[in-house]
């Protein structure tokens, strides 16, 4: 593959130009001392010791040159998900897979995806510089510059070797001191001949004579044989008369295409253009009806507050009028009765007719009292009574002697207050009804028991579709099922011995959009963390975008699964649901051994309520007794439950699941592991894990 890129670039050299082939395929930069890869690929040295350097916590050496970027943080798990620096670009780490055992780590070719496995501390030694696309690169720095650099650091050259390559004085020593560069020859810069190179660069000895149709690479034979078995292969100058003819006709393709590109180009930027028009248009207009919408509100506030003024001074006003009616109809009445006592008394006919007298003048005054009573003059807005605030109409009446109804006896609860918030619940408190008074002559405070209160929940436009949900006598419940970012209106009512109330005044609550809450409902079931984790591609800043397929998210990248020792199996395996095909999943035995899983790469923690284990397939080594811990760091950590000689895991594929008790509602953790604490119920330290599942709340780390 080597061979194929020196091929292609081989035009490039004398322009100075840059192509993609020249690329590295890790740091995306020009090649800097390109090394070739088990697989013929190549990469720059300072993206492999980079790489390997923040992989392993290890500052590697490098021939003459510093490297660019150090290590910053350890990692000890199966897969390291850091990102390293070379020189500005970005290079992921992902593409290593670290062993610690043996000393090895894993480059992953991101084009042919073919591991090349190297030890650490020998990788320098192992991997041999592409000497060949070295000095491609040279000629192309040549071409463009008028210098030619050293190979092996950034010094200009002074000499040429056919094997080597151009070096400077220093390097040409360092290179030259084995016995096997006896035999190499020392040329001047002006000798050195800007051929393209014919043999392969994984095997120098050999030709390059064949072409492969599946990978389009130019191979020697040896390639063929370890790499391309069952390619279709032939031989170069075939593949040169087939491709020579078309040359023209890709050229003429690529001009069309670039002229169809620049005038989709020039539509975009017209397009682009047009639209910033319209939303500087469209913003000035939202401006000036915002500002017109702002002075026809606050003229609406005015004219409401007129109008709310004007209505209590009449309310008031017709409510003494009625009172004086009812004081003078009092008056009348026992004055009446004063005189049919004293007449009944007095056995003097004169007594009796004036008592008569009397009694038909205080019938015709009661008639006309009660008349002018309902000739009295309504309000603009319908009666006055149900325009009153409900304590001032009490007062009123109780002012009048009249006994409070029922409803009125029992008062209104204070508004609901928000004591806790998730996004899908929300945890509400609110003041009991206050004290109320009987009479206005005699009053008497009462207190009346409030046998349980109904609070009604409706979302804030659909106010006619109201949850109605009843609680006990205590102020307070956990209202659920509700949607994050949502405004609710929520209001209160207190019932009495099957008597209800009047609603308090209802208040506008909104449900945060975090934290997300993932209650438990049954064993295994799909409402857990790990279960939206596999299913959330991007959980932290899209929780509500979902795939129908689960996917592991240790293999996503989203967690890291780990444990003390390798068993059989791996320790993602218990994140999995059963796609592996493996039935059994343990630790090698050992005292206090442990599996964890780690939340920090994507950015979530947890505040746990629950959490599930399974078991394989096997018959016997249940868990016994364990510890449940979390952590945020991987130092500290903090038991969250301890089981002793638990007898939940008794079967095979059985699940176990238990409560986290919570010390402090807001502690939430980002690591949690599962711990022995004895051996299992077989007697031996083995952990047999494969399944976890986590509940409860879960926040961004950030926040």
């Amino acid at each position: 593959m080597a061979a194929s890129t020196n091929a292609s670039v081989a035009a490039a050299v004398a322009t100075g130009t840059t192509l993609p082939n020249l690329c590295c395929p890790f740091c995306l930069g020009v090649f800097q001392h390109p090394v070739s890869l088990q697989c013929g690929d190549s990469i720059c040295r300072k993206c492999l010791v980079s790489c390997v350097a923040n992989q392993c916590a290890l500052s590697l050496p490098l021939a003459s040159n510093t490297v660019g970027a150090t290590s910053t943080s350890a990692s000890r798990t199966p897969t390291a998900t850091a990102t390293g620096s070379v020189d500005g670009a970005s290079v992921h780490t992902t593409l290593l897979s670290y062993d610690p055992v043996r000393g090895t780590v894993g480059v992953k070719c991101p084009k042919c995806s073919a591991v090349t496995t190297v030890t650490v501390s020998q990788c320098m030694k192992e991997l041999e510089p592409n000497t060949q696309l070295a000095e491609l690169l040279q000629q192309r720095e040549q071409a463009r510059t008028g210098s030619v650099a050293c190979i092996d650091c950034d010094q200009k050259a002074t000499a040429h070797c056919s094997a080597c390559g151009s070096l400077c004085d220093r390097c040409w020593e360092e290179a030259h001191k084995r016995r096997s560069a006896a035999s190499h020859v020392k040329l001047p810069l002006e000798q050195a001949a800007p051929e393209v190179p014919s043999n392969c660069p994984k095997h120098p000895k050999k030709e390059i004579k064949l072409y492969c149709v599946n990978c389009t690479d130019l191979l020697c034979s040896v390639c063929a044989v370890s790499f391309h078995q069952g390619h279709k292969l032939i031989e170069m100058s075939e593949q040169t008369g087939l491709s020579k003819p078309e040359l023209p006709m890709i050229s003429k393709r690529c001009l069309e295409q670039k002229t169809k590109v620049d005038v989709a180009v020039q539509q975009l930027n017209q397009a682009i253009s047009s639209v910033e028009q319209k939303h500087a248009k469209l913003q000035a207009d939202v401006d000036k009806f915002g500002a017109e919408l702002e002075a026809l509100l606050r003229n609406r506030i005015d004219f409401l507050k007129t109008c709310s003024a004007t209505i209590c001074s009449r309310t008031v006003e017709a409510l003494n009028r009625q009172k004086s009616i009812f004081s003078a109809i009092s008056e009348t009445l026992e004055g009446s009765s004063s005189s049919s006592l004293s007449a009944m008394q007095s056995s003097s006919n004169i007594s009796v007719v004036s008592a008569h007298k009397r009694s038909s003048d205080v019938l015709q005054t009661m008639e006309k009292v009660l008349s002018d009573s309902h000739n009295l003059e309504p309000c603009d807005s319908g009666d006055a009574f149900s325009l009153l605030d409900k304590t001032a109409y009490c007062e009123a009446i109780s002012s009048l002697g009249v006994i409070l109804p029922p409803e009125e006896a029992i008062g209104i609860p204070g508004q609901p207050k928000i004591c806790q918030a998730t996004s899908a619940s929300l945890s509400l408190s609110w003041d009991p009804p206050p004290l109320k008074s009987t009479t206005g002559n005699s009053p008497q405070l009462i207190k009346c028991t409030v046998s349980g209160y109904t609070v009604f929940v409706s979302k804030a436009l659909q106010q006619q579709q109201c949850q109605q949900i009843e609680c006990g006598p205590e102020p307070r419940i956990r209202v659920g099922g509700l949607m994050k970012g949502t405004t609710y209106m929520v209001s209160v009512r207190a019932q009495s011995n099957g008597v209800h109330g009047r609603n308090s005044p209802a208040v506008a609550l909104l449900t945060p959009n975090w934290p997300l809450e993932f209650t438990f409902s049954s064993n295994w079931d799909q409402q857990g963390i790990m279960w939206w984790l596999g299913t959330t591609p991007d959980p932290k800043h899209h929780p509500d975008t979902h795939t129908p397929k689960y996917v592991n998210p240790h293999d996503s990248g989203l967690v890291i699964a780990s444990w003390s020792r390798a068993g059989n199996g791996a320790p993602y395996i218990a994140l999995g649901r059963d796609e592996y095909g493996v039935c059994c999943n343990f630790t090698t035995p050992e005292h206090n051994t442990w599996w964890q899983v780690d939340l920090r790469p994507c950015g979530l923690s947890v505040c746990p309520s629950k959490y599930s284990i399974k078991h394989d397939m096997q018959h016997d080594g249940f868990l016994r007794s364990w510890e449940l811990r979390g952590s945020n760091n991987g130092i500290t950590w903090t038991t969250l439950t301890r089981h002793t000689n638990d007898q939940t895991l008794n079967s095979a594929f059985c699940v176990g699941s238990w409560d986290i008790p919570q010390a402090s509602p807001t502690s939430s953790f980002s690591m949690f592991s599962v711990a022995m604490t004895c051996a299992n119920s077989s007697g031996v330290w083995v952990l047999i894990i494969y399944g976890f599942e986590i509940y409860g709340l879960v926040t961004p780390s950030t926040l």
